[in-house]
């Protein structure tokens, strides 16, 4: 059972990391006002949070030491 919760944690991260390199993560924008000097009106600012990256990577890791945990109680 440690085996195969490893093994779908290692899966698991490497998809997720894989997704969040070629999507660039978790994305989302936020309209600011202008400040009076500007004439633009509404400002559209874009922001990236690489979650998918950091969670992929998490899940790996855990993934290898739930593998060398298991196979070092067993022995």
């Amino acid at each position: 059972m440690v085996k195969f919760i490893g093994a779908v944690l290692i899966l698991a991260g490497i998809v997720g990391f894989g997704w969040g390199v070629f999507h660039g993560g978790l994305r989302w924008s936020r309209q600011d006002r202008a400040t009076a000097s500007d004439t633009g009106g509404m400002q559209v600012k874009g922001y990236s949070l690489p979650l998918a990256p950091i969670a992929g990577a998490t899940c790996l890791v855990a993934g290898i030491i739930v593998l060398i945990a298991g196979s070092r109680q067993r022995a």
